[in-house]
């Protein structure tokens, strides 16, 4: 949910996080796999015309982790939760396809 003026000004918007997940590269023989995310966003943005510079904060909560290999360790360990809270500095314009 946002809004957002006609050709210039401030733009805001929100967002709840239903569910996501992450799964990154191996790192040093560990493979970890985040499931279940959940949290939201905010944001705002400063535009002209149709380019937009953005700000957004996120606060997510990964609730469940999955070790799929740490030398002899590995399995579900829904007791560990991985939590995401980042800024985001964007650039956007719209494209029309």
């Amino acid at each position: 949910m946002g809004v957002q003026a006609p050709l210039y000004g401030i733009r805001v918007w929100g967002t709840y996080i239903l569910t996501g997940g992450l799964n990154p590269e191996e790192i040093g023989g560990v493979d970890v796999k985040f499931n279940d995310l959940k949290g939201y966003r905010v944001g705002a943005g400063i535009y002209v015309k149709s380019v937009s510079i953005n700000l957004e904060y996120q606060d997510a909560t990964y609730d469940s982790t999955t070790i799929e290999n740490a030398g002899p360790l590995s399995g579900n360990l829904d007791g560990i939760e991985g939590r995401n809270k980042s800024y985001i500095v964007s650039l956007s314009f719209p494209v029309t396809l």
